[in-house]
């Protein structure tokens, strides 16, 4: 597509209020869970960032607050399926839980692309690191 800076974003998002979830209020634990590819055909660079996670907002649906895992040019891991962990807390005063994908270029010189799949939503809090064989994985950045 055409530039329309001086920034430009993608957002995918699910918004969940709390009032109409049940189960959804302040000071509850949430996860969210993803496999995600960065392809060397379409790396990320300059600025280009991958946030993925949940964002709180107020009444008035303004931002008081984000948990998100973010992949950009020097944490993405190529050409392979990586598993993303975001975990969050609601804060006092929310009144909308959006669970949100969004991709952000900060110059028109920035590129790339993010794969997701697999994407589930939880209550309570689930771990960033895996053990296979003896080894310990990261699974966020």
């Amino acid at each position: 597509g055409v530039w329309q800076g001086p920034s430009q974003a993608g957002t995918l998002l699910q918004s969940f209020r709390l009032a109409a979830a049940a189960g959804l209020e302040p000071g509850l634990a949430l996860h969210a869970r993803a496999a995600a590819r960065v392809y060397s055909i379409d790396p990320l660079t300059g600025g280009s960032t991958f946030r993925f996670g949940f964002k709180y907002l107020d009444a008035a649906a303004n931002e008081i607050g984000r948990d998100v895992t973010v992949i950009n040019a020097s944490s993405a891991k190529l050409d392979t399926w990586v598993a993303l962990v975001a975990n969050g807390t609601i804060p006092a005063g929310a009144d909308r839980v959006e669970l949100v994908t969004e991709f952000v270029q900060n110059a028109s010189t920035d590129v790339g692309a993010v794969y997701l799949d697999d994407i589930s939503v939880g209550f309570g809090q689930v771990a960033t690191t895996a053990s296979f064989g003896g080894k310990t994985y990261e699974l966020v950045w």
